[in-house]
């Protein structure tokens, strides 16, 4: 079982995960100033254990060679990181594989 930001859930558990991933978005730092920056969108899958610290991941499934991608998933990584310890969030998405978008389109606005 997978909880994916775009995924049906119930409302506590979709708002929850909708908050993660404006948090996420948040301490994200994509490059938008070079060219296709704009356009890097990177998704991430990990665990979070019931402490709030990623035990599997973060990994990037949609992998692609470009170097611009390939920084803005590093920097996604880095923000999963950073973020921790996620201790406000429903048990539900605790101990499952989540996925979150990083979107740059949104992002760089």
């Amino acid at each position: 079982r997978s909880i994916r930001g775009s995924a049906p859930a119930d409302a506590g558990t979709q708002a929850a995960l909708d908050a993660l991933t404006r948090r996420l978005a948040r301490l994200w730092n994509p490059n938008c100033d070079v060219p296709g920056g704009k356009s890097v969108q990177i998704t991430l899958d990990f665990t979070l254990s019931s402490n709030g610290r990623v035990v599997k991941g973060p990994d990037w499934s949609n992998q692609r060679g470009d170097n611009v991608w390939v920084a803005g998933a590093n920097r996604a990584k880095a923000a999963v990181n950073q973020g921790q310890p996620y201790g406000d969030l429903p048990p539900e998405l605790y101990n499952v594989p989540l996925r979150i978008k990083f979107d740059a389109t949104k992002a760089c606005g």
